[in-house]
């Protein structure tokens, strides 16, 4: 799968999902709906930030909504490589230790 807007793009790198570009309130929710194929997929599955350019809040509950979806499907799940901001805003928010416990 890839997705490929003006904003940004989804890889689907056999069990790995690279977000490319922005992760903001503008986009979370067609990175979501775009991701939802890759809980379907796999058993396992690592999300990958490497390629974020921005982020802003939304990235977390993003975050905590794959966290849910997971669960529901029975799929363990990973991230990756954070962006400096998006660790910063989730120390910000006191949720640093679920970035933390999914690495």
């Amino acid at each position: 799968m890839t997705l490929k807007n003006n904003k940004f793009e989804l890889l689907n790198n056999e069990n790995e999902l690279i977000v490319c570009g922005e992760l903001t309130f503008e986009t979370v929710m067609a990175v979501y709906e775009e991701s939802k194929a890759a809980f379907r997929a796999n058993h396992s599955l690592v999300i990958n930030f490497k390629e974020v350019t921005e982020c802003d809040s939304s990235s977390l509950a993003l975050i905590l909504k794959w966290l849910r979806t997971a669960k529901i499907k029975n799929v363990s799940l990973k991230f990756s490589t954070f962006p400096p901001k998006m660790s910063a805003t989730a120390q910000l928010n006191g949720i640093e230790q679920i970035l933390t416990q999914c690495n």
